[in-house]
């Protein structure tokens, strides 16, 4: 494991200066942990700000690669956020998070809020069953996920 640590940081430090070293790490443990979040009741989210052209989106591009199970996007809606991580169990990747409306953006932050604790990491929506009665079905968010947007 020290191994494949030490291989990502340096992939990381080849492509990113980042001024803190510590940095490095959380990046490299961050990626290790989407192999293993299921092992787990809670998970971290990574939250990347900064000026435009600070280097988010090269993170992000770097997670991306490295990471497991990753569904990327820079425009989602709320159905396909927990569709995504209910089917998949996909690590979320959110690029220019402050470009969502602000009533999209409200339900997405409500899904976003609830996904880092095994515990409440559910969305629950009514869908028409067999028998075209309503039933609610229960959908997981409960994932790892980073969000970036420019500050």
């Amino acid at each position: 494991m020290s191994e494949v640590y030490s291989k990502l940081r340096n992939i990381i430090k080849k492509y990113v200066f980042l001024e803190d070293e510590n940095i490095y790490a959380i990046l490299v443990t961050w990626i290790i942990h989407t192999y293993f979040f299921k092992l787990f009741m809670y998970v971290p989210y990574l939250w990347l700000n900064g000026d435009k052209s600070s280097g988010k989106s090269l993170i992000l591009s770097l997670l991306s690669k490295f990471s497991f199970n990753v569904f990327s996007s820079v425009s989602v809606t709320e159905a396909t956020l927990f569709r995504q991580v209910d089917r998949d169990s996909s690590v979320l990747l959110l690029d220019e998070y402050e470009k969502a409306n602000a009533g999209i953006g409200e339900a997405i932050t409500q899904i976003l809020n609830s996904g880092f604790y095994v515990e409440v990491a559910k969305v629950s929506r009514n869908i028409v069953g067999s028998t075209g009665d309503y039933e609610t079905k229960l959908y997981s968010t409960f994932s790892p996920k980073v969000i970036s947007w420019n500050i």
